[in-house]
């Protein structure tokens, strides 16, 4: 997934006159791609779909940005390990 824009990434790098800087559409693409591999190396977050009561929390969630606090995340990393976060640094940890 991550490198699913590798083509038209080396496309714009060759296309690219030597001496010019990375085209705007480029930076955005290799920007999203360093993001998305150290994403991947290190886990994401996603809510805790083990804790019955946050399903629930998360069904009935009205996708409002003020509702997500009461969500509880897990970090989910590369190798299958799961990270639960301590309660009082979550909020630190998300933003």
């Amino acid at each position: 997934f991550t490198n699913r824009d590798d083509a038209e990434l080396e496309q714009l790098k060759s296309t690219r006159r030597p001496g010019r800087p990375a085209s705007a559409r480029q930076d955005a693409l290799q920007t999203r791609k360093d993001f998305e591999v150290e994403e991947f190396n290190t886990g994401f977050y996603m809510p805790d779909l083990m804790d019955k009561q946050n399903v629930k929390l998360f069904r009935d969630w009205n996708l409002e940005h003020s509702g997500i606090g009461h969500l509880r995340f897990v970090r989910i990393a590369k190798e299958g390990g799961l990270q639960i976060p301590r309660q009082d640094n979550l909020m630190d940890t998300m933003e």
